[in-house]
């Protein structure tokens, strides 16, 4: 073959050669921000600042860091007094600081952060946990745990960290399809290793069919990122096109991108095996390119400030008149619609969604109060979210059920399972299991990102569902269906339907859901799919709807349902420490009736509370 290179030779590369993604912060402070204040904006802020503000406290730490005039001994006490005061942004900056020191580490404020809600502090524990770093054992468990929060809100290298986890089943069960979907989501943000991991597998036909042209696609933006495995990867495909000048780009800039090692080596042989067969004027060209090349910068990402100063932010604008909707932590659309009419009344000009401009509008919202001794009705967290979460609904005296739907058991501490939009605008919730009476029941958490929220009863004698384990699932697989569909139409003691795993995708080819044939009916959400064996591999989430569709295609689609994949709900258990059990392998098939009696025994009716 000479210096050519067989397909299976390019691809056996990209599928070996792989480092892994590793998260990483920074503090970042805009001195432009504070340039364009008003000397007497800065005037109150210092002013308030020394009367107590949290807020102003914050922000004025970042102004004496950006204002480069000595004050960084004042600002690193500025910063110290709003963390302890629970400013989580202030909390987040001393976790990097601290936790980086050479002589006494601290992840104090890591760890304070990460209950706040901070991604940053989460993300930055976890790596602390996966390396034995900043004084922390080595914990990969618990680590994944951080990662999984830090993920759940969006930050873009714990999205790449959790994708890395399912495509090897470190701490997970190994999933290609949710790989890609967490890739997919970090990709989307500039990220290079998940860029890369992408170009990697589209190369190679892991999880996805074979696609070389979006493989270099992926690969290419890694690669103007600095990556230097994908330049190296890309440098592959440009040699199997026979493209071989850019191939000689890309292993040039990999030998100065990668840092010594094998793989280094390996991208100095490819780009020597490429100049033997380049011309001199190709060789010339290649090097024209090189001279001028420039890394790419990434895109501006997206701002994350931590769930409790999300809510408390939302919860201002709700009470000033700037509608957010629910108030959940998480920065959508409708939040940022509202802070952006906020900001539109203080006639500052355009104070973007990012740091320092959106402490500013922190402060000038009083979000964080005083520092002590203060009666500000901002000193407490608050919510505007019906749902009550983590504490016992209100008896049910002057309350009717509203809708109801399904839920199962997870441990036998009490723990339920249904989905986040069963338990949405309740007042109250209540569970029966079996024969029982209704028993008011807590909602101690809901990820709206995943249509899943987490329960607490206190059930007699709970049976909890084993999850399903190693086996990965197979398209056609018999699957049954419990829940309580159409109550007062239908049996109260329960209904089963069998059927089959139609596809290994939901809609649009949303990995995280599949796509079964057994019949599921209003009242099913949140009721649990089993196997042929009894473990839980999904929740009912939603059905096709079929008149809509009728009047697209001219037919009615019958039995297309959906249900969310239980490696996700895994994900969200793990990442709030919730035990649950997994099956054992091996297991024997069992008969419908048997089925029917396990998945009986651990489902709940979800009864949803309103005036």
């Amino acid at each position: 073959m000479g210096t050519r290179i067989s397909v299976f030779f390019v691809l056996v590369c990209i599928s070996l050669l792989a480092p892994a993604s590793f998260a990483s912060a920074q503090v970042v402070t805009d001195e432009n921000f504070f340039a364009t204040l008003p000397a007497s904006e800065l005037v109150d802020i210092e002013a308030a600042a020394k009367a107590g503000s949290v807020d102003a406290t914050y922000l004025q730490s970042l102004y004496l860091i950006s204002s480069g005039q000595g004050g960084e001994e004042r600002a690193a006490f500025m910063r110290e007094r709003a963390a302890a005061a629970g400013h989580p942004a202030a909390q987040s900056a001393l976790c990097l600081l601290q936790s980086l020191a050479d002589d006494e580490p601290s992840t104090r404020y890591c760890f304070e952060g990460a209950v706040n809600g901070d991604a940053t502090s989460q993300s930055w524990l976890a790596l602390g946990l996966t390396l034995g770093m900043f004084g922390l054992e080595e914990n990969q468990n618990l680590a994944l745990s951080f990662y999984r929060q830090a993920a759940f809100q969006g930050h873009v290298s714990s999205l790449a960290r959790i994708g890395d986890a399912y495509a090897t089943g470190e701490g997970v069960s190994q999933d290609d399809a949710l790989a890609i979907y967490y890739w997919e989501r970090a990709a989307s943000m500039d990220d290079p290793s998940s860029l890369r991991e992408l170009g990697r597998w589209h190369a190679i036909g892991r999880g996805v069919e074979q696609d070389l042209e979006k493989a270099l696609r992926y690969l290419n933006r890694a690669a103007d990122l600095g990556d230097g495995s994908a330049q190296y990867y890309a440098g592959l495909i440009h040699r199997l096109n026979g493209h071989n000048t850019n191939a000689h780009v890309m292993f040039s800039l990999a030998v100065k991108s990668l840092s010594p090692g094998d793989m280094r080596d390996v991208a100095i042989k490819a780009r020597t095996e490429e100049e033997r067969i380049l011309t001199s004027a190709q060789i010339q060209r290649s090097r024209s390119i090189l001279s001028t090349w420039k890394q790419t910068d990434r895109n501006p990402q997206p701002f994350i400030a931590g769930v409790e100063f999300t809510k408390r932010l939302q919860t201002a604008l709700n009470e000033r008149g700037y509608s957010v909707g629910e108030v959940d932590g998480l920065a959508g659309s409708k939040t940022r619609a509202a802070y952006r009419e906020f900001v539109s009344t203080l006639q500052m000009g355009e104070l973007s969604f990012s740091s320092p401009a959106i402490y500013f509008v922190a402060y000038k919202l009083a979000l964080f109060g005083k520092e002590s001794g203060s009666a500000s009705v901002h000193d407490a967290p608050k919510t505007s979210d019906p749902i009550n979460r983590g504490a016992s609904v209100i008896g049910a005296g002057h309350q009717s059920v509203r809708s109801g739907g399904s839920g199962f058991i997870v441990n036998q501490n009490g723990y339920i399972v249904t989905n986040a939009h069963v338990v949405e605008g309740c007042t109250g919730i209540r569970v029966v299991h079996g024969l029982g009476e209704p028993v008011a029941a807590s909602v101690l958490d809901v990820s709206e990102f995943s249509d899943l929220a987490i329960l607490k009863a206190p059930l007699a004698a709970p049976t909890a569902i084993s999850f399903r384990a190693g086996t990965p699932l197979q398209l056609g697989e018999n699957v049954v269906v419990f829940g309580f569909p159409l109550t007062g139409v239908l049996s109260s003691q329960g209904n089963l339907t069998v059927g089959n795993l139609t596809a290994l995708s939901g809609m649009r080819g949303d990995p995280s859901t599949l796509q079964i044939s057994a019949p599921v009916q209003p009242g099913n959400s949140g009721g649990p799919v089993l196997d042929s064996r009894g473990q839980l591999i999904g929740v009912v989430v939603s059905k096709l709807d079929t008149l809509a569709v009728a009047g697209v295609i001219d037919d009615i689609p019958q039995n297309v349902n959906f249900a969310i994949r239980s490696s996700v709900l895994e994900n969200l258990l793990q990442s709030r420490s919730v035990d649950y059990e997994r099956a054992g392998s091996n297991l024997p098939e069992l008969p419908v009736t048997k089925l029917a009696e396990i998945a009986k025994t651990a489902t709940v009716t979800i009864q949803c509370l309103a005036p």
